[in-house]
């Protein structure tokens, strides 16, 4: 007697299970996939887990050592902290400093984003992310 949880399922019902949900980040960036990219890599999942006057001191520490791939992590980080305030100027002024420290490094895309034209419409959507998260 065969086992029935051997047998394959109908392409049907494999083809319904791949359906899933879009995810809040999803469905505010809609068709806009770079600002999904981009959105994905700089919003934080916790943002109250760390304040900016504790990274920015972890950023100046890492760079008189000269370790500059820990100094671009907490300034990226001190970065996408004020993107949580809702401060773009601020977030400019540590991913700058990110670039400035690590201009070789591969995701630098990432923090170039915000200084294009494009750096309001994000900041619109991370705004509207992180007070629909925390409602």
């Amino acid at each position: 007697m065969p086992l029935k949880f051997w047998k394959k399922k109908p392409k049907e019902e494999v083809k319904k299970e791949e359906k899933k949900m879009p995810t809040l980040l999803e469905q505010l960036c809609g068709e806009d996939r770079e600002l999904l990219w981009v959105l994905e890599r700089t919003l934080l999942i916790d943002p109250t887990k760390r304040n900016l006057e504790e990274t920015t001191k972890k950023a100046e520490e890492y760079e008189k050592k000269g370790d500059k791939n820990n100094a671009r992590i907490e300034n990226k980080y001190a970065g996408d902290l004020a993107i949580y305030k809702g401060d773009l100027n601020l977030a400019r002024k540590y991913y700058k400093k990110a670039l400035e420290v690590d201009p070789e490094w591969p995701g630098k895309k990432i923090l170039e984003y915000f200084f294009t034209e494009k750096a309001e419409k994000a900041m619109e959507t991370a705004k509207a992310y992180y007070s629909k998260k925390e409602a």
